[in-house]
């Protein structure tokens, strides 16, 4: 498909222009192209008609649709850190959803976040959003003119979390945990030689260690031992670790914590164990949940389609098929309406 910036910039301007506003020819330009390209859109549209292309569509699109049009001109890590801040803004909801953003993060994503949530220039909401820097880190806090300087991810943390799910995050998000190169990852996973590249006597300990923080304590785990081996193991470690659980107790480690904690601990343990065995699974699982049962959860969805529809959005259908029994688009069909349904299908490509 032949992309023309200049051309997509006045397609969008004509659909918003006068009574009215054309979503799907909007959603014919946003929906069909990748991040780079979007933000290409956005510096010819502010070069010909002189206004931010995410000023005009906040104005002209609301809800779902409005939310997920404006995320598809952010970088990954610009959205998750404006859908935390969402989270957070919701006082007392704070659970879940912060898991399913945070505990599937690497070490180098989470210093990336913190930069990315943390407003640190006292000038900052009155200074126009550069527009040739799409990654611009305080462009999520100056979007929603937040005016509490003193803001952080760690402070919105302590502030709306509790216990020891409050710990272990705090815990997660503040530990130089070792990080491999996606080589590195695959090539011991291929060949099982863990030792390679971790500690194995050290992986055996902690496998250990879970199973005595876990075994015959139905919700009344260990959490000050679990915390401690799950906020500082590598990827690498988790893997070695998982395999070592299941190869010597028989049971998945996931399920011994799943009986030993109560949520939302259990989940962020959970998350941070399955980022590392198996992401993809672990998505099409976020994903399903988003739409199974009472309720769609819209946010959950944007996210996963915005941040994986230039890396594996089609792997994850093809997997969600094999695990549900029932291909992602139908049950974006079943469960969405409107125009945010249609701006899905068209990133899923079934449009």
């Amino acid at each position: 498909m032949n992309f023309d910036c200049n051309a997509d910039a006045e397609k969008i301007y004509n659909a918003c222009k006068g009574l009215g506003t054309k979503e799907e020819d909007i959603i014919k330009v946003i929906g069909n192209r990748n991040l780079a390209q979007r933000h290409q859109i956005r510096l010819a549209y502010f070069s010909k008609y002189n206004k931010d292309l995410l000023d005009v569509l906040d104005s002209e699109l609301s809800g779902d649709f409005g939310y997920l049009s404006r995320s598809l001109f952010l970088g990954p890590i610009q959205v998750l850190a404006m859908d935390l801040y969402k989270i957070f803004k919701k006082t007392g909801s704070a659970g879940g959803d912060i898991n399913d953003i945070i505990c599937c993060l690497s070490p180098s994503e989470i210093t990336a976040l913190k930069a990315a949530y943390l407003e640190d220039d006292d000038d900052a909401e009155d200074e126009p959003i550069d527009l040739h820097a799409p990654e611009d880190n305080k462009l999520v806090l100056n979007y929603e003119g937040v005016k509490d300087k003193a803001r952080s991810l760690e402070k919105d943390i302590e502030k709306e979390t509790k216990g020891q799910h409050r710990d272990f995050l705090l815990k997660f998000i503040n530990t130089n945990r070792r990080e491999f190169t996606p080589e590195e990852i695959r090539s011991v996973a291929s060949s099982g030689r863990w030792d390679m590249l971790v500690d194995m006597q050290q992986v055996e300990r902690n496998a250990t260690a879970i199973h005595d923080a876990t075994e015959g304590k139905a919700g009344k785990g260990n959490e000050v031992e679990v915390t401690r081996i799950l906020s500082t193991a590598s990827a690498l470690d988790l893997r070695a670790m998982y395999d070592h659980y299941r190869d010597v107790y028989k049971v998945s480690m996931v399920d011994a914590i799943s009986k030993a904690f109560k949520n939302p601990l259990r989940n962020a343990y959970n998350n941070v164990i399955m980022t590392a065995v198996d992401l993809r699974l672990l998505l099409v699982a976020q994903l399903y949940n988003a739409m199974h049962g009472l309720g769609t959860d819209e946010r959950t969805l944007s996210r996963i389609f915005t941040i994986r529809s230039e890396i594996d959005l089609h792997n994850l259908r093809m997997l969600f098929q094999e695990k549900v029994g029932r291909s992602l688009g139908e049950m974006v069909k079943s469960d969405t309406s409107g125009d945010y349904r249609s701006l899905l299908l068209t990133i899923l490509g079934e449009k």
